[in-house]
């Protein structure tokens, strides 16, 4: 028991450790702080092994000596247990076997729900159907060969299962699924089986087995957990999907969960949604992704960092002391001769150990703003990598010392600076018509030049069409059609997508007759050819017949392509078609 109380409040230190290295990290890629998260339960899962051989810190301790004379043979023969106080009474009950009990019992509970959940997991892939046929799903041929999809009623979303043998199952209704949904789900579940999720979950398992009791673990598993979805949801999005769309669909998949029940890792999708669609659109996101050579860098600067905390302990040392002799008191005549008892060991409490912990908690707190002055400065560039002159930078005071707004252009190659800051938090904003504004949090610390480089990213331009038709049994004028172009912002480098031919939606007698009205709204690209291509679905609620009559028309429309530095780009685009009747 003494041996758990020591790994549960080092395993607690590493836990609060790597807590406070993922808030300081949270403007970085979500699967660096996963590695994090994974390296400090693995040094809290290895703290036994890490007691033994972990560093050492020298801790004297005085051990004196006393002289007296023993009390009479008869008189410790007299000392029976019935004749001690109940302060001299040796305890009748013991609390640690009790305490090693409940211990064991949670671990049996924890293994039992573990076991639980891999008998279900058993029961779903034994009942699936499997597909034979993945040519629609547009998997690499790699990928398709390593792993099994399957399809089962008893799902509401999709999930990834097995450790060594990976399955993707998908609930019935993904026949129903947009593609570009079914895509982005894909492409998620695939993310999971590339990190061997499934595997590395089994770490923070073991640890919740052994100190089910202490809170902080579970609260730490539950950021693991959240750190790999976004880092899957950041996977998606370095593939072409849309942040705003994945997150509506996220929504409505987490809806239909609840329509089912739970299933059995629901969980998965459902912890922290918030914070997974805030995430999903925001376009400051860091989403860069962490190669094999920059993960095992980070693991193992963390674990050189976590392991000796937890190995940290004190060795008692004896420190000479002169003995002390003590008068002998005669009680009673005896003839047996006087001898020398050494005194009790000094018990050496964790005092000294927890201070040294408490120290490496200190140290890597993240520092308090000092007085004095930094800089900013960066380059802006375009996604060709091409400089942008002009641009406007704006600066605005978050925390630390007042430094107000202040603002500053780009010079002809692109660089700005504000060579003068108190230390502080600042918000960085730049702006360039025709781009995305771009934004970052930045934290100026004295004596230090904070380089921010911006990649603007082109903006998107949009259409809106009204189609008018006459409500059913009433006179009224013949359909009349507007139309409104609300074209992108341009800078000097960008040259905008311009509509130049289109079809006007015809309003759907079907849905005239029944008085059926509404807005439809597409999200497509504008090609290089200047075609609409891959136009999905953003309206939530939409009548069918009106969709459809919608699609079709804007499939026809032909733009004079987007360019950019007079080459020819792709362009995202939002089409709004509204059917009203009068």
């Amino acid at each position: 028991m003494n041996l758990l109380i020591e790994c549960s409040l080092r395993a607690t230190v590493v836990l609060l450790l790597a807590l406070a290295a993922t808030r300081i990290l949270r403007r970085q890629p979500a699967a660096l702080r996963h590695v994090i998260w994974f390296c400090a339960f693995g040094v809290a899962c290895a703290t036994p092994a890490l007691l033994r051989f972990g560093p050492r810190i020298p801790i004297e301790r005085a051990a004196p000596a006393a002289t007296v004379a023993p009390a009479p043979v008869s008189a410790l023969l007299d000392r029976s247990v019935d004749n001690l106080t109940p302060e001299q009474a040796p305890p009748r009950f013991r609390a640690i076997p009790l305490l090693e009990i409940v211990w064991i019992a949670g671990m049996l509970a924890f293994g039992a729900r573990v076991w639980n959940g891999l008998r279900k997991a058993r029961a779903l892939l034994r009942n699936a159907t499997i597909l034979e046929n993945l040519s629609g799903f547009a998997l690499p041929e790699a990928e398709a060969r390593s792993i099994r999809i399957a399809e089962s009623d008893a799902v509401a979303t999709a999930m990834t299962l097995g450790v060594f043998h990976p399955w993707i199952l998908l609930p019935r209704e993904h026949r129903l699924w947009e593609p570009k949904l079914l895509r982005a789900v894909l492409l998620h579940e695939l993310a999971h089986v590339r990190r061997r999720d499934c595997l590395i979950q089994w770490l923070p398992n073991i640890v919740c087995a052994v100190h089910w009791f202490n809170p902080l673990v579970w609260l730490a598993r539950s950021e693991m957990l959240c750190e790999s979805e976004r880092a899957c949801d950041d996977a998606v999005i370095r593939s072409g999907v849309g942040g705003s769309a994945f997150a509506r669909d996220l929504i409505g998949i987490a809806q239909s969960i609840y329509s089912k029940g739970d299933s059995l890792m629901s969980t998965a999708l459902t912890t922290k949604l918030e914070r997974r669609i805030a995430r999903l659109v925001d376009p400051a996101a860091n989403r860069v992704p962490l190669t094999a050579a920059r993960a095992i860098l980070a693991a193992a600067v963390a674990a050189a960092l976590l392991a000796p905390i937890a190995g940290l302990r004190a060795d008692q040392v004896a420190k000479a002391s002169p003995a002390i002799s003590l008068p002998q008191v005669t009680i009673e005549p005896s003839s047996m001769p006087t001898f020398a008892v050494a005194a009790p060991k000094t018990v050496i409490k964790n005092a000294p150990r927890l201070v040294a912990q408490v120290a490496q908690v200190a140290q890597s707190a993240p520092p308090a703003q000092s007085s004095g002055t930094g800089s900013l400065s960066g380059i802006v560039t375009d996604p060709s990598g091409a400089v942008v002159a002009g641009a406007n930078v704006l600066i605005s005071f978050v925390s630390g010392p007042p430094g107000g707004l202040s603002t500053a252009a780009t010079d002809p190659t692109g660089r700005w600076s504000f060579p003068s800051l108190s230390a502080g938090t600042y918000t960085v904003q730049i702006q360039v018509p025709g781009f995305r504004t771009f934004n970052k949090t930045v934290t100026v610390s004295q004596g230090v030049d904070n380089q921010v480089n911006a990649n603007l990213q082109i903006g998107r331009s949009s259409e809106t069409v009204t189609v008018t038709a006459e409500r059913p049994n009433a006179s009224a004028p013949p359909p009349s059609v507007q139309t409104s172009s609300k074209p992108i912002r341009v800078s000097a480098g960008v040259e905008p997508a311009k509509l130049i031919r289109h079809s006007t939606p015809v309003y759907p007698p079907s849905a005239r007759n029944q008085a059926i009205q509404g807005s439809v709204t597409f999200e497509a690209i504008i090609n290089k050819a200047g075609f609409i291509d891959n136009a999905q679905l953003a309206t939530t609620y939409a009548s069918p017949d009106l969709v459809e009559a919608a699609r079709n028309a804007i499939m026809q429309w032909q733009y004079t392509p987007a360019r950019l530095n007079g080459e020819p780009v792709d362009v995202l685009t939002e089409i709004t078609v509204n059917f009203t009747l009068q």
